[in-house]
């Protein structure tokens, strides 16, 4: 599966099993939009170089996961990213000197 292919039904049946109700769908929608940003920023590659690398829908479904679970306006402590998820994108960063 290729990042342009993900869902929010996908993501809400198989991946973060929640309600099918409107404002989860608006949640998952939202995540989704920010995961993708996140690891094309992160990584320095469009949105649509996503697709090429296969591991990288894990990664976006990782952090929809975790954007979707962790819904508050503070953090307390440190704010560290799944060390899979940091893995994947280190793998293909783009920003290195």
């Amino acid at each position: 599966m290729k990042v342009s292919e993900i869902t929010v039904e996908f993501l809400r049946e198989n991946y973060i099993h929640c309600d099918d109700n409107a404002s989860n769908n608006s949640m998952i929608t939202m995540a989704l939009a920010g995961a993708k940003k996140f690891c094309s920023s992160m990584c320095n590659l469009s949105e649509t170089e996503l697709d090429d690398y296969e591991d990288m829908t894990l990664a976006v479904c990782a952090l929809v996961a975790d954007l979707y679970d962790i819904r508050q306006y503070t953090v307390d402590g440190n704010v560290t990213i799944n060390p899979t998820t940091a893995n994947i994108l280190g793998r293909y960063d783009r920003n290195l000197l």
